[in-house]
């Protein structure tokens, strides 16, 4: 007779940032793997929509529990096991939902490493640079929040406490992100991505990036005065009349931009900018002249103040990457580490 077995897939994804949260005592520069287990506090939590919730543990860990996540995020696969070998029993759709299970947990960790960042240059003033996976596969994955990591990597070490409210703001500034009807969510990705490669020095494809977003941003705007037109406007808005407006070879984005700036539902200095932008974007695809980081830093700004203005939500980059302002190893720590150096210090100004 065949047995029947079930295997339950994670539904618990994460990462590990650089910074410790809450209360805890001030965590080595260079911690042990069981220092780092030996901390799994939650510190902070929050509903950030579609099912999921958010926990930031004392220990740096950010998880997003999936259980729920669209009413089920709990995939069980079932095996049937006879004398011939083991067969799934339900495969095609099980697998379908677990790798978009996967795939919603990575773009929430690419964009909430952004959001979490933000909130300190914003509420702290301060530069700021959180590590997050580069591929699905490296996500910490487990079935509870106060999962223990199993590997820690040889290069990891702490920067940092963050304050609650760094840590709050984050978590509200994603489930704002994560519940916007409007396209907030793929524009902050878009802007995670972008963010990336300015720090990589990719200028170029920062760029072009910055200036997606920027159009997607402009659609939004554009796609509010067709709203209005079409409730106040004495002949409403047909189909035909809305075909017109939104064809591709008749509208394009710099069209909307200035028919956008003379209503004046652009402010100028973001119209200005985006003009700046437009040309340094042409000129790469059809002279192609080089992006430089004046050249990436200028869209990223324009992108960000768009964002701001159609939005109203804040985000601010980053100039540097790791290791950047802020991110050194603590001097008592290096003093500790470097005896023989301690005396670069001696000719130096606290």
């Amino acid at each position: 007779m065949a047995k029947i077995t079930e295997t339950i897939a994670p539904f618990c994804f994460g990462y590990l940032t650089q910074y410790w949260f809450g209360t805890l005592s001030p965590m080595p520069n260079k911690p042990l793997l069981e220092t780092v287990n030996g901390h799994r506090v939650v510190a902070f939590s929050e509903d950030i929509g579609l099912g999921v919730v958010a926990y930031i543990l004392q220990n740096g860990l950010v998880r997003f529990d999936m259980e729920k996540f669209k009413g089920n995020g709990v995939i069980i696969y079932r095996y049937e096991d006879s004398p011939e070998g083991s067969r799934r029993l339900s495969a095609a759709n099980l697998e379908v939902r677990e790798k978009e299970l996967q795939e919603m947990a990575f773009r929430l960790i690419q964009i909430h490493a952004v959001l979490l960042d933000n909130a300190r240059r914003i509420l702290e003033n301060c530069a700021s640079y959180a590590s997050r996976p580069n591929r699905i596969s490296e996500m910490l994955r487990g079935y509870d929040v106060t999962d223990p990591i199993r590997t820690l990597d040889p290069d990891f070490k702490y920067w940092y406490p963050l304050s609650e409210r760094v840590a709050r703001r984050s978590l509200e500034d994603l489930r704002k992100v994560v519940l916007d009807s409007e396209g907030l969510f793929q524009l902050v990705e878009l802007y995670s991505f972008s963010l990336t490669h300015f720090l990589e020095r990719r200028f170029s494809e920062a760029l072009i990036l910055y200036w997606a977003a920027i159009e997607a941003s402009i659609n939004v705007l554009w796609n509010r005065l067709l709203s209005s037109e079409k409730e106040h406007s004495e002949i409403g808005l047909s189909k035909q009349r809305k075909d017109r407006l939104t064809g591709p070879n008749s509208f394009t984005a710099s069209v909307m931009i200035e028919s956008l700036y003379l209503l004046r539902l652009l402010p100028s200095g973001v119209y200005e900018e985006l003009g700046v932008v437009r040309k340094r974007r042409n000129d790469w695809m059809h002279k192609l002249q080089p992006i430089d980081e004046k050249a990436a830093l200028e869209a990223r700004k324009a992108c960000e103040n768009l964002i701001r203005h159609v939005f109203a939500f804040d985000i601010e980059g980053t100039i540097g990457g790791p290791g950047g302002a802020g991110g050194g190893m603590y001097k008592e720590v290096f003093s500790q580490r470097y005896p023989n150096k301690t005396r670069l210090f001696e000719f130096r100004s606290e």
